[in-house]
């Protein structure tokens, strides 16, 4: 639920993104295993890519009106 993968824009290959929803990221260090399966045009094969997304604490900062 906090990512998913897209593409370039372009013609075809285009390389793949990992887009994250950083609303639905929960603190700390989040894994995943992207596998790719290409096959056609010459290509046969599928490759295992591990994600890690690590969220860092929210820092806010206070104004002060003088």
């Amino acid at each position: 639920p906090w990512g998913w993968i897209a593409t370039a824009p372009g013609t075809p290959p285009a390389a793949p993104v990992v887009r994250v929803h950083p609303d639905r990221l929960p603190p700390g260090s989040v894994t995943a295993t992207v596998t790719v399966v290409a096959s056609g045009a010459g290509m046969s094969f599928t490759e295992t890519v591990p994600v890690r997304v690590t969220t860092a604490r929210l820092v806010r900062r206070h104004l002060v009106r003088r």
